[in-house]
């Protein structure tokens, strides 16, 4: 991870630093940003810097990058982040095999609530580890890992946002989504407490912004159609919940099949991010 002010000197500090530390433990090349995993937040923004970060997204200044680039940095595995109008978002018109897939009885589309939740979750990371395993720099997620990430989501779930899919009663497909934290996290200076009482259910009563951070498919069905049909129910159910935004969290230019997804919605472009890496 790096984040620095706008200072020559100290960029190049920091880094050097870093590049040594590597070089003396018989490293090749270093790359970044790069959180504990795939799953975690990733990369550096490079286009869309005045465009508001929702929950999970990375955001940085323009000098970042800039600075990246001065000490020798490339970018590199561009990804896109994107947001979606539910006001103006057309509706979702299934084909002939959406249709006959929603209405199959095989395919069971259950909420995930509070009361079901620690079974909804290892639902989620069966998917989540199936659906990305052959996606680059993926690491199946341990349960210990998986339960560090979600510990907080009971505080912010809402259950008319995210779903599981079975198939046969077996986990199929989900998505997580959750109301985006970060304009609470913004008003009380991201420090909890009891001061923050009141500013969460206000909160909780009036925010309109939503983010999908979990969204997988087991490579079995991946051509069934059902991540287009489960997408398509959630942004059904956030318009009807009164949401206005959708953002999503990273699609990497290399996965084209989910990148088509958030456009046949009607999503838009929000930021551009790459990772930055340099031979050492």
């Amino acid at each position: 991870f790096f984040d620095c002010a706008d200072d020559a000197g100290a960029a190049a500090a920091l880094l050097t630093a870093a590049e040594t530390w590597c070089r003396d433990k018989g490293m090749s090349r270093i790359a970044g940003n790069f959180n504990l995993t795939a799953m975690q937040q990733i990369g550096v923004v490079t286009a869309g810097f005045d465009r508001d970060p929702y929950l999970d997204q990375v955001w940085n200044p323009p000098h970042v990058p800039r600075l990246l680039k001065a000490n020798g940095y490339v970018a590199d595995f561009p990804m896109t982040t994107f947001l979606l109008d539910l006001a103006t978002a057309p509706p979702f018109e299934p084909g002939d095999k959406q249709k006959a897939l929603a209405a199959d009885a095989a395919y069971t589309f259950r909420p995930i609530t509070r009361r079901g939740l620690k079974a909804a979750l290892r639902d989620v990371r069966t998917i989540l580890n199936a659906s990305f395993a052959e996606n680059p720099m993926f690491v199946p997620l341990t349960e210990a890992e998986f339960d560090f990430q979600v510990e907080g989501l009971k505080f912010l779930l809402d259950p008319r946002l995210s779903a599981i899919v079975h198939h046969h009663g077996k986990p199929a497909a989900c998505v997580v989504a959750i109301p985006d934290a970060n304009p609470l996290l913004r008003r009380i200076g991201s420090r909890m407490g009891l001061h923050m009482a009141w500013p969460y259910l206000r909160f909780r009563m009036t925010n309109t912004r939503a983010v999908v951070i979990i969204a997988g498919v087991m490579p079995d069905l991946q051509s069934t159609g059902l991540a287009p049909v489960l997408l398509a129910r959630i942004v059904t159910a956030m318009k009807r919940a009164g949401y206005r935004t959708m953002a999503n969290t990273w699609i990497a230019d290399v996965n084209p099949r989910s990148l088509a997804l958030p456009r046949k919605l009607g999503s838009v472009p929000q930021h551009r991010t790459h990772l930055f890496g340099k031979p050492l």
